[in-house]
Order: structure tokens, then sequence, then C-alpha cells
């Protein structure tokens, strides 16, 4: 038995439509991902929460990284000068937009790997040597580049210098950024690590930074209800067309009644021809992702699979209600 004959030209038209409506969601992903990144550069954190931790002595940062590392939170510590940002982090650390190469790893401080990270508006500044590799000049030392910081929009970011915090000299009365990841509890974490501290005679003290937080988020929420809007349209779109084609098949499916196929085996050749217009769109727009939106990938894959429990819903319902098969049988 043949899935109903020849491929139709609105079957072609609903591939390009789900091609259209996966590419329309990452790409919005994709922008809000980069609006949440911006607003988090404006409250020099990306984490859920974060707070100040001031060190007397600086052989205390020592002791306060081996703590973190005992702890299941995903943390960084950071300490600023001007535009150099040392860095160090437990676990996995935020997906930061890279225009070249990559960020620090878990890794590179293990090794105490001496080599920095740096924004895009210092790409000018940098060389590349015979080989092969990236480096630029700081304070008179060469330091080798690893990643390259940059999206299409100027932010702060864009000239911030970062290195590997185990590989800096820092000296006393520093005051260290805690960025808590994924915990809104910073505040308590942090009075558990001064304690902690100072009963290995380690002088230290929270501070907690003027947040602005909810004013920051009002672009992301802003732009969230615009995107989640033209969103909304696609669906109805897809919604409407997917009906349009499901109704494209009403003779073949009478004619199926009539020679005695039951309606479910109707609806399970209909699923699968539906299966195959997502699967090659998904086709089409994988290799899309790879090359310009690798952090979405997943995201395309989820929508797909999304679309496709979408058709197992609304099949039987516009068959069963909708086409009156019931009324054609042998």
């Amino acid at each position: 038995m043949t899935l109903f004959g020849k491929i139709k030209s609105i079957e072609i038209i609903l591939v390009v439509v789900l091609w259209a409506s996966i590419f329309s969601a990452i790409v919005m992903s994709e922008h809000l991902d980069e609006v949440n990144f911006l607003s988090k550069i404006c409250r020099a954190s990306f984490g859920v929460s974060y707070n100040e931790l001031y060190l007397e002595k600086s052989d205390g940062l020592q002791e306060l990284m081996n703590y973190i590392d005992r702890m299941d939170e995903r943390l960084s510590i950071t300490a600023d000068d001007g535009n150099e940002r040392a860095i160090y982090f437990t676990g996995r650390y935020v997906d930061i937009p890279m225009k070249e190469g990559r960020f620090f790893t878990k890794a590179d401080f293990d090794n105490k790997y001496d080599a920095v990270v740096i924004g895009k508006s210092l790409e000018e500044n940098s060389y590349i040597k015979s080989d092969g590799y990236r480096y630029i000049m700081i304070s008179n030392l060469e330091y080798r580049v690893i990643g390259i910081i940059g999206i299409e929009i100027t932010t702060p970011i864009d000239g911030y210098i970062f290195r590997n915090l185990k590989c800096v000299e820092l000296g006393d009365n520093q005051i260290y950024t805690l960025d808590y990841i994924d915990s809104d509890e910073g505040i308590e974490i942090t009075k558990d690590i001064v304690r902690c501290l100072s009963n290995k005679g380690i002088h230290s003290k929270l501070i907690i930074p003027d947040s602005d937080f909810e004013n920051t988020l009002i672009s992301t929420i802003i732009t969230a209800k615009w995107n989640i809007l033209l969103l909304i349209c696609c669906v109805f779109v897809l919604l409407a067309f997917f009906a349009e084609w499901a109704d494209s098949y009403k003779e073949d499916m009478y004619i199926f009644r009539l020679s005695g196929i039951t309606i479910n085996r109707i609806i399970s050749l209909l699923q699968m021809r539906y299966t195959y217009a997502v699967i090659i769109a998904m086709l089409l727009i994988m290799p899309i992702c790879i090359m310009y939106f690798k952090s979405q990938l997943y995201k395309a894959i989820v929508i797909g699979l999304a679309f496709e429990l979408l058709s197992v819903i609304l099949l039987p319902i516009i068959v069963h209600r909708f086409l009156n098969l019931e009324d054609y049988s042998y």
C-alpha cells in the first residue's frame, strides 16, 4: 500500500513552513540569549545571584578557592583591575558568545595555564606568530590568546581581558566578586564562607553590592514579549497549514475507507507522511545550526520533536471530527 500516492506540492510547502518555523524559533532563542547576556553584563555577573567578598590578606585566596572546590555549587570568583578581570570557577561556566576560540575551562585552572581571553575590540592589538597561535602584549609581557569574546553589537565586555586567577599575583585588601551561577542563595553561602575562613584565622567580610536587577531586565522582558508574540503567530500559521495539508488528503482517505482500511490505519499512514516532512525540515536546518547557531542545536531538535508531537495530538482530532470518515466504509 502506498502512502497516499505521489508527493504533492502542498507537502513541499509544508516542509518549507516547518523549516521556517524552526528557523524562526532558534533565531528568537539566540536573540534572547544575547539580550540576557547583555543584561547580566550590566549587573557585572552572569549567575542567578552574586555578592562581593573582602579579603584582608592575599594568602587567603588559595583557601577560598580550596573551599569552593569542595562545594556542590557552580561558582566563579573574579577580581577586577581596570579592564583586566582575573577569574576562577568550579564546574561548567556560563555559555559566553565567542567570536573565536574558547573560554577558560576547569583544566586551565588545574594546570595553571597562564593564557588570556580578550574582548573583540582588543583583537586588533593581538597578533599571530609563526606557531599559528594568537598572542597579545599586556604590561610588556606576552600572553597567548585562547579566545575572543564578542557578539555583533557593542558591549562593555568588548575591551576586557580575562586571565587565570591562579596565575595572577594580587595584593592584600582585595575585593572579589562571587558569582553563583545556579543559586539564588548567594548571600547565605558567602556568610558560610566567611565563617569558614574566620575559623582558619583569615579575615574576610561579605559586601552586598547595590543591585538594579529589575531595571536591567526591562530590555529582556520587552524583547521576550515581542519574540514570543512572533513565535505564537508562527505556530498559528503552522496549525492552519497543518489542517489544510491534512484536508488535501480527504479524497485519498475516503477511497481508503471504501477499500476497507481502518481509520486508525489511515491516521498512521498520514502520520508517517508528516514525519517525513519533519525529518526533511530538520535535515535542512541542521547545517545552519552547526554553522551559525551551535548553542541552539539542541533546541532545534526539541522544537522538531514538539512539531512531531503536535501531529500525534491533532491528526486524530482532524480525521475523526472534521473529515467524517465514519460515514465512508465498505
